[in-house]
């Protein structure tokens, strides 16, 4: 069996990496390596943050690869009360903001790996365009979302996945509350090419050194966030 896993970051996925036997060779000219689990073959992409990358990534992927499943992975923001650092949440509903488009799930075929995998079932919103949680408020209200998220790559990959009839499965750990706004936008932390920069970080980090206490709180809860992925990645791999 084939699994494709697909995540913005490479951090995102360090410790899933570490919990695989990887193969030490890219299966594609992307930012790819593969890795086994028992008798699945597991590619684990790095796309780059945002909807154009995730994307071009995904549509350069299955230019050499037909997975037999996909998954969706990552960090996010929750956007209501009741989520925790680090808690996994799954995609029932996928929407993108602020085209208002949505995406249906089938939410009895996953709701099966879920109840398995004891996550919360959420709403995700992938962002466009970066917006900050305040701005959504309105969005949110009128919606009635149950646990929604903010992320900015599910949607694409979820449109195609239904395309071409690929199963495809989303879920993401929470790096921020509901409360918490972060400062660092993505054109303060990202390259061109979506992936976090160390250089760029430290630059924003010395143009405004109030940066630096949310840096660490980011990296701790980012760091909880991983680890997460990885346990749940895991059990989801073991069940498919």
């Amino acid at each position: 069996m084939k699994i494709a896993v697909f995540a913005a970051l490479a951090r995102e996925l360090k410790y899933l990496r570490k919990a695989l036997r990887d193969t030490g060779r890219p299966s594609v000219g992307l930012n790819c390596r593969t890795a086994l689990l028992g008798d699945k073959s597991i590619d684990l992409v790095i796309t780059g943050m945002g909807v154009r990358n995730s994307s071009g990534a995904f549509l350069s992927y299955l230019g050499e690869n037909r997975p037999d499943f996909v998954i969706s992975t990552g960090f996010a923001g929750a956007l209501q009360e009741g989520l925790a650092i680090g808690e996994p949440v799954f995609a029932a509903g996928i929407h993108l903001h602020p085209e208002d488009k949505s995406i249906p799930c089938n939410v009895k075929e996953i709701s099966r790996y879920a109840m398995e995998l004891r996550m919360k079932e959420g709403s995700f919103i992938t962002l466009s365009e970066w917006k900050r949680k305040s701005e959504l408020s309105a969005f949110l209200l009128k919606e009635g979302f149950q646990n929604p998220v903010c992320e900015t790559e599910t949607y694409p990959l979820a449109g195609i996945c239904l395309e071409r009839k690929i199963p495809f499965f989303a879920f993401r750990t929470i790096t921020d509350l509901a409360g918490e706004e972060i400062g660092f936008t993505p054109d303060k932390i990202n390259g061109p090419d979506g992936e976090f920069s160390t250089f760029k970080t430290m630059t924003s980090i010395l143009k405004d050194p109030a940066l630096i206490r949310e840096a660490a709180r980011l990296a701790r809860a980012s760091d909880k966030a991983a680890r997460s992925i990885s346990e749940a990645a895991i059990s989801l791999l073991k069940i498919l």
